[in-house]
């Protein structure tokens, strides 16, 4: 009867031994699994930050550029040149006058230059011009103008420039309305300017300040015409 009580004891303590075992092992485990977790962790934190680093430098555009939905580049510049001059001006910064590729553009960039100008600035330069074929625009990036952006009864090639040059060959857009187009001189007439690089390596859907932060959608509220 002793050595049954004795064995049953044994057993049992060999029991309890094995399963405090068990359990230092699977505390064991369980630390060496968060520990593994954390470093995992890091090194993730850390490839994030990379990224973001990376992300934020790849969205500083220089000299002010700003980003449009297409990941084109754009830029206003104040500086009254006549259309070719702009032109000639933008072929130096690697890009082409500004062109609309979709509607809300035209409210975009008009924004730009009215903000640019502490909104003492209407009219700017487009990239179209008819100069190959008259009444038929097409844009700096080898596209037709789009419709329904000319002002009523425009084009229409009529009226002499400021020097006595007939020829309204270039678009220009403001001065008869918010966003409307008109025909105007491309040699006499003098106008700020929008500049545009196509194939900017910056992501799309973005706009950012110098400093590489995005900054917010423009609005509507921001498109208003303050009174």
């Amino acid at each position: 009867m002793r050595l049954s009580i004795f064995f049953a004891r044994l057993g049992y303590l060999l029991a309890e031994d094995h399963a405090e075992h068990d359990d230092e092992h699977e505390i064991t485990s369980c630390q060496a699994l968060l520990e593994q977790q954390n470093v995992l962790l890091g090194h993730y934190s850390r490839i994030l930050l990379d990224q973001s680093e990376q992300v934020r430098q790849c969205r500083r555009p220089a000299e002010d550029w700003v980003v449009d939905k297409n990941g084109h580049c754009v830029k206003v510049f104040l500086t009254h040149k006549s259309w070719n001059d702009a032109l000639e001006c933008c072929k130096k910064k690697g890009g082409k006058l500004v062109t609309i590729e979709y509607p809300a553009k035209a409210f975009e960039v008009k924004y730009l230059l009215q903000k640019a100008s502490n909104w003492t600035e209407d009219q700017i330069w487009l990239g179209y011009n008819d100069k190959e074929n008259e009444g038929v625009w097409m844009g700096c990036n080898g596209k037709p103008a789009p419709a329904g952006f000319w002002h009523k009864n425009q084009p229409d090639n009529c009226c002499r420039g400021r020097y006595g040059i007939w020829e309204q060959n270039c678009a220009l857009m403001g001065s008869r309305g918010y966003v409307t187009w008109e025909d105007q001189c491309c040699k006499s007439e003098r106008h700020p300017f929008a500049c545009q690089i196509e194939n900017c390596e910056f992501p799309g859907d973005v706009r950012d300040d110098p400093s590489g932060t995005p900054t917010a959608e423009i609005t509507e509220q921001d498109l208003m015409i303050p009174m």
